[in-house]
């Protein structure tokens, strides 16, 4: 009796063991089904900054992450709002919806990202708050509901676009996304986890139209930014007060560092003029600063290339290719004569390497211009010079000779715009080595190679009697626009930066560098 008790007892165990094998199975199934829909669905509509040529939106809607405790965003949400205020500056929106969590008074993500985009120059009335951005599918929601979002581009992670882009697209937004992945991040694993649980989680909320924590009254993201700054409960009115305060608090004690840093740097200097409004070329509309001499340079070198470079008038704005203005004009100390053609060509990497060619051009070094596109293929100017033509095929180009020699400017400049179609900040970072801040000279870079990265120029360099020096920088952006030298951040009328900049991180006004991103192209100049 007792063995058929337990033979059946060991069949009943078999029969849940098994049972509990197959519920497991069509779980990961659907797990693994789902995270696959989801990513293919929309994949499409994840376009780099260059890709979105052309298209406008409604706003540019940034996901929340974590913020650190003084206040400052997190690497991965520093790179969402800088990835956003460079489609901000493109003009692919003029309205930033910042979504986050702002439930409780002692954590406030919008707020601290909204700081951000303005010490960017970002216009304060630009940007919308969603304090009750809890989660991706309630900001999806919202940003349709409360702010009356009809199209959107979603900036955050790749790895996060996906499903963010499935919300937005199926609860009836005509949503894009463009990737922030501008470094690698700690904990990686652990988040496409939770990533792919969260996937399964948003489908069925997408299925199912579930309502999120809070909607509230319609504030169109048409109006003015600044209507989300009135919180609606006292309890939360005094917890921005008291983050005001405490960033007001912060911007004393950066002022005063500041301060020191300019008597360190330059002493009794604070009614020194920085800009000469009527000089016409670099060296003589950015004068160096006092005490400072620009460094001494050959009459046929780099340097001297660049210092004689015409510039527009003092106070121009820089336009795009387009002949509009950009919409941030805040960066700029002073804008180069330059042209910049008139397609969406001459971007950032672009600029460098149409500064390069043109000074290797004015000198008759013909044999050194030449570059490497992203695939790894070398474009050299001789051989184009002589005739030669690119022939591309998928991702293979090979020369042809279908052109007679030709030395006229004018297919100097078509090399160069072949060059630019198919060459960017991957390629030009590929072709350089890194350098420490002592080394750097003009004509070295600040580069991140990426889709879109980001690459500045050193153009001019000064230097006191004790040896330290100073540096001007200048840079192209997307959309195509005017090169231009840039401000420094640090200081209120002063473009030059110091050699304290250069340390770890390097913010530059619409880009943020590290140590690790000041490179040399080639041997230098």
């Amino acid at each position: 009796m007792n063995r058929i008790k337990t033979s059946k007892d060991k069949r009943k165990m078999k029969r849940i063991l098994l049972s509990i094998l197959a519920l497991g199975a069509v779980g990961a199934l659907t797990v693994l089904f789902i995270n696959i829909y989801m990513m293919g669905k929309y994949k499409e509509k994840i376009l780099s900054q260059k890709d979105m040529a052309g298209k406008k939106f409604d706003c540019i809607l940034v996901l929340g992450a974590k913020v650190w405790d003084d206040g400052r965003p997190s690497y991965m949400l520093e790179d969402r709002l800088n990835q956003a205020i460079e489609l901000y500056n493109a003009g692919y929106s003029d309205r930033i919806l910042m979504s986050g969590d702002h439930g409780r008074k002692e954590y406030d993500e919008v707020n601290a990202m909204k700081q951000y985009a303005m010490d960017k120059g970002v216009k304060g009335e630009h940007i919308f708050m969603d304090h009750a951005g809890f989660s991706t599918y309630e900001s999806m929601y919202r940003a349709r509901d409360v702010f009356q979002v009809e199209s959107a581009i979603i900036v955050t992670q790749r790895y996060h676009l996906y499903r963010g882009l499935y919300i937005a697209n199926e609860l009836g937004l005509d949503a894009y996304g463009v990737p922030s992945d501008s470094r690698q991040y700690a904990g990686q694993t652990m988040r496409d986890i939770r990533e792919a649980a969260a996937r399964v989680k948003d489908f069925f909320g997408v299925i199912f139209r579930v309502k999120p924590t809070y909607l509230g009254e319609a504030i169109p993201i048409t109006g003015s930014g600044n209507l989300t700054d009135d919180i609606i409960n006292d309890e939360a009115v005094e917890s921005v007060e008291a983050h005001n305060q405490q960033g007001n608090r912060k911007e004393e004690t950066a002022g005063e560092n500041l301060q020191g840093n300019n008597i360190s740097g330059n002493e009794n200097n604070e009614s020194y003029e920085y800009i000469n409004p009527q000089g016409n070329t670099l060296e003589s509309r950015i004068l160096p600063p006092e005490g400072y001499v620009r460094a001494e340079a050959k009459e046929d070198s780099f340097v001297t290339f660049l210092r004689k470079q015409e510039l527009k008038p003092h106070g121009s704005p820089v336009l795009l290719y387009n002949g509009r203005e950009k919409g941030n004009q805040t960066a700029q100390a002073a804008v180069f004569a330059m042209d910049v053609g008139n397609s969406d060509l001459q971007q950032c990497a672009d600029s460098i390497i149409r500064v390069y060619g043109e000074y290797y051009w004015s000198i008759g070094a013909y044999d050194k211009i030449g570059f490497h596109l992203t695939n790894g293929f070398y474009m050299d100017y001789l051989k184009w010079r002589n005739g030669s033509r690119i022939h591309v095929e998928g991702n293979q180009v090979s020369w042809v000779k279908s052109k007679s020699y030709d030395d006229s400017y004018e297919s100097f400049r078509q090399y160069l715009k072949n060059v630019m179609v198919y060459a960017g900040t991957l390629s030009l970072e590929g072709e350089s080595t890194g350098i420490e801040v002592k080394e750097l000279q003009v004509g070295d870079m600040l580069i991140r190679g990426g889709s879109p990265g980001h690459c500045v120029l050193v153009v001019d360099i000064a230097e006191n009697e004790t040896g330290e020096r100073c540096y001007l920088l200048a840079q192209g952006y997307m959309p195509a626009q005017e090169f231009h030298i840039l401000n420094n951040p640090s200081s209120e009328d002063n473009p030059w930066y110091y050699g304290e900049d250069f340390k770890e991180t390097i913010r530059t006004p619409e880009y943020t560098f590290y140590e690790e991103n000041i490179k040399r192209w080639g041997e230098g100049f």
